[in-house]
């Protein structure tokens, strides 16, 4: 028979174990591991480099409980959804990114529509669903417009929000109204929230 020092499990380092609590699994997305240091070497030609995980399928709400859906070939709008039917939601394919300018506050991720070759793409200020071989920009470094900064947000840490790499300063964000269009604008515009929510993976 085992002794009961044997049955139990060995924890070599406590601090680490009670200082760094498990996330969610709706933000496997964002920081819940670290990266293998070999991901980006220093010094890469490459801005971006897609992480070695699978990537995660996530339905999206805003700060008001909004989802986002497809509103023919090319709009995304959020709206409050009949009866909360989330099976009429958009649903995203997210990719995370390693950069050469490491920033343990932020992860690039690519954001596309699932079951289609179409990605969230900001250029001139202006958000836009782009048909894109994401392999072929990624070889030629051309994944800024597609590219944005993932980070938690300053009002509430359950939530995120998303930069434009290409447009600094300027973020994902729908408007307080129902069925308007999904657009990038000025974190300071108080007429916007800039704070979603990510589902858990859906099957």
């Amino acid at each position: 028979m085992k002794s009961e020092d044997q049955q139990q499990p060995e924890v070599t380092d406590y601090n680490e174990v009670v200082e760094k609590p498990h996330r969610p699994k709706r933000y496997r997305l964002y920081f819940d591991d670290e990266l293998p240091d070999s991901q980006l070497e220093s010094g890469s030609a490459l801005k971006f480099l897609k992480d070695p995980r699978e990537t995660s399928r996530h339905i999206v709400q805003d700060a008001f409980k909004k989802f986002l859906k497809m509103e023919g070939k090319d709009s995304v709008v959020a709206t409050h959804l009949v009866n909360g039917n989330s099976q009429v939601a958009l649903k995203i394919k997210v990719d995370t990114y390693s950069e050469n300018k490491f920033d343990p506050m932020k992860r690039p991720v690519t954001f596309g529509v699932e079951g289609r070759n179409i990605y969230f793409c900001c250029t001139n200020k202006e958000l836009h669903l782009t048909e894109a071989d994401i392999k072929n920009k990624e070889e030629h470094d051309q994944m800024s417009p597609f590219t944005f900064y993932c980070r938690e947000s300053e009002n509430d840490s359950n939530l995120l929000t998303f930069e434009s790499v290409d447009c600094p300063g300027y973020f994902l964000s729908t408007s307080q109204k129902d069925t308007d269009k999904l657009q990038i604008r000025p974190k300071n515009d108080q007429a916007v929230l800039t704070d979603f929510m990510f589902s858990p993976d859906f099957p």
